[in-house]
């Protein structure tokens, strides 16, 4: 049994160590993306960026492997250097590295669409809670986006740009030769042995309508190894703003401008400008709503900007550390992914087993997401004509918070830290400059509402976002979606007559799903209606294709084809949506029975379609030279009328390789 420790964030900054960067190019001198850069003899790598840029941390007589898909691995040794740029070549045997395409496998050489292939071991590489979205930059044509950043949040994904206006534009996953119908962040980075990206019409006609915007093929491991294999790997790591926010006005540069908006809209009106001046500095201060009795500045209240527009730097400002809106948001989230897996060979039969967990924190206080996950892969041969396997995974992922641009009654975090006046407190504060306690001797958040203190003092409220404190209200908000995925995939294969097989495939899709958010109760408002709210839904599709496959050589002529059957079920359950408000006992338990009040009623639905398709294929190539392929498809579907339920979908394609010619 081999045991191997996979710690992929290895500490290298030790004594001898020398930072080396450079840019890994093609023969072209063209740069190539997220090009694996590994020390030698360890697991501690990094991946180069888009531009084939990459720096690492390396002792000085090191030896740094370079490697991508489809180039030949270069081994340079450190020697010392700081930059070391490579040229790495093309592989060609990569053209006959084999690919799962639609309904069975290919070469690159003889595949006559358009594909693009991203193994597991570089999937791995890049650490991320979707898997897919080491397709970026990798894989040409895709293009991923996220307008969350939320850990665990699937990517918008388009394949040679946008298919549609206003309609669907995502990709059709497929996952084991099964159409996938889950959530990509459910299949843990190492479970997938590779992924395959068809992009063209030729590649994709066999799905039909749906796959208009090309197709993602998710292959996941299988057994390979004779003897027992037991991996275990441990990954650790930190997310952060990869660049730092826009620089903002700090109170001079804000207290100035403001006083130029003041003094330019008197001239507009037309007051003199010794006037305008005047006024302008007098309501600069006071239209922040600070007065004589609660001023911030120990100077007056109209000497914070002179009559020349020019801030008093003599004026001391009293909660001057704690203006720092942007960082009450913002965290180092931390990443931990832990992961236990066994494959092998045992006679006829074959496994691969694999637990894990995996929790991802967020850069936003309060977001993040966190999942367990199983799988288990089985096949094996009973006689010499039946292959018998199963497909099973199980996950359980939980994102907590929300890292996106709204947070309920928040509206908008980025916003409120990026537009709040740097003249206000994140906590209250009195007149001298001092925090405002509350009964446990903790610093009081300031809402902006105003406050009167125990002494009877007034603190006016803020003229901008009043009711909001972002940094406070990310602590407590519990807004959190569950998902409980369930997928079994059993096949079986049967080989006769000697160039024939017959492969029966059935798919069964469970997931259950709970979105829950509460508004709890902050005592800091004078006034608040804690609320929940709770969404439970049931997505469920069954998927059953037969395929009958023949192949055959005739000297240097090989002729293969397909006749296949699909059929799909898709059901999704909307079982309940409620909200309800007024807490009965404050806290943190924000099921329905501690709330009195129902304040959206309760609704269900049920959306439920069926597809069925008949499809055909068949290859031709001659002596490894000249490829054709054409392929037909009649699709069906419940979702539209009878009269109209059925298309027709086709597709021709050929290649030539030419460097097989005997005049090359």
């Amino acid at each position: 049994m081999l045991l191997l420790l996979l710690l992929p964030l290895q500490m290298l900054a030790q004594s001898g160590n020398i930072s080396v960067k450079g840019t890994v190019f093609d023969e072209n001198h063209d740069p190539v993306p997220f090009a694996s850069v590994v020390l030698k003899g360890t697991t501690s790598g990094v991946a180069a960026d888009a531009d084939g840029k990459y720096s690492i941390s390396v002792p000085r007589n090191g030896v740094l492997i370079f490697s991508s898909i489809g180039y030949l691995n270069q081994e340079i040794p450190v020697n010392g250097r700081a930059t070391i740029d490579v040229v790495l070549v093309p592989d060609s045997e990569a053209l006959e590295e084999v690919m799962v395409v639609a309904y069975g496998t290919a070469t690159k050489t003889s595949f006559t669409g358009s594909a693009g292939k991203i193994s597991g071991e570089k999937i791995q590489l890049i650490p991320n809670s979707n898997p897919l979205n080491t397709l970026n930059g990798s894989t040409p044509g895709i293009r991923l986006t996220s307008a969350l950043g939320q850990p665990g949040a699937n990517s918008t994904i388009t394949i040679r740009g946008i298919g549609s206006i206003n309609g669907n534009i995502d990709p059709l996953i497929v996952m084991d030769g099964i159409i996938y119908s889950g959530i990509l962040s459910n299949i843990p980075a190492g479970d997938i042995e590779s992924i395959t990206v068809l992009k063209d019409a030729a590649s994709t006609a066999l799905y039909g309508a749906r796959a208009a915007n090309g197709v993602i093929m998710v292959t996941t491991k299988q057994g390979k190894s004779e003897k027992a294999t037991i991996n275990v790997k441990v990954s650790t790591g930190w997310v952060t703003r990869e660049y730092k926010d826009y620089e903002t006005m700090g109170i001079k540069d804000y207290m100035e401008t403001y006083w130029r908006l003041y003094y330019n809209n008197h001239i507009l009106n037309g007051v003199t400008p010794e006037d305008a001046a005047r006024r302008a500095s007098n309501v600069v201060a006071t239209s922040l709503n600070f007065t004589e009795e609660y001023n911030p500045w120990s100077c007056g209240i109209t000497e914070v900007v002179d009559v020349n527009g020019k801030y008093n730097n003599s004026a001391t400002f009293k909660w001057l550390e704690d203006t720092d809106w942007r960082s009450g948001i913002e965290q180092v989230g931390l990443v931990q992914d832990y992961s236990v897996s066994a494959n092998g060979r045992h006679g006829k039969s074959s496994y691969y087993a694999s637990v894990g967990y995996s929790d991802n924190e967020g850069y936003i206080v309060g977001s993040g997401f966190e999942r367990y996950s199983a799988r288990a892969n089985v096949s094996a041969k009973a006689t010499d004509w039946l292959n018998i396997g199963v497909n099973l995974a199980s996950t359980l992922s939980t994102q907590y918070g929300i890292q996106s641009t709204s947070q309920g009654t928040m509206g908008n975090v980025f916003m409120i830290a990026r537009r709040m006046p740097p003249v206000y407190g994140v906590h209250l504060h009195d007149n001298t400059g001092a925090f405002i306690l509350d009964d446990h001797g903790n610093p009081i958040y300031d809402f902006g509402e105003g406050y009167t203190t125990a002494s009877g003092s007034t603190i006016p409220g803020r003229v901008i976002y009043s009711g909001v404190n972002a940094p406070r209200q990310l602590q407590d908000r519990f807004n959190q979606r569950e998902r409980a995925m369930m997928d079994v995939k059993p096949y079986i294969e049967i080989s006769f007559l000697k160039d024939f097989k017959f492969t029966a495939n059935a798919a069964l899709y469970n997931s259950n799903y709970v979105a829950h958010s509460s508004t709890p109760f902050y005592s800091e408002l004078t006034s608040n209606t804690p609320t929940t709210s709770k969404t439970i839904s049931n997505t469920r599709t069954w998927t059953f294709n037969q395929l009958l496959t023949w192949g055959h050589n005739f000297g240097k002529h090989h002729v293969d084809a397909l006749l296949g059957h699909e059929s799909n079920s898709y059901t999704y359950s909307l079982n309940s949506s409620v909200s309800m408000r007024y807490q009965i006992v404050i806290g943190d338990n924000y099921e329905f029975d501690n709330y009195i009040e129902v304040s959206a009623q309760p609704s269900s639905y049920k959306n439920v379609y069926n597809t069925e398709g008949y499809f055909a294929r068949a290859n031709y190539d001659y002596d490894g030279r000249y490829f054709f392929s054409g392929s037909f498809r009649r699709d069906g579907s419940s979702r539209f009328a009878r009269k109209s339920r059925w298309g027709n979908f086709w597709s021709v394609g050929g290649a030539w390789v030419i460097d097989r010619e005997n005049f090359i």
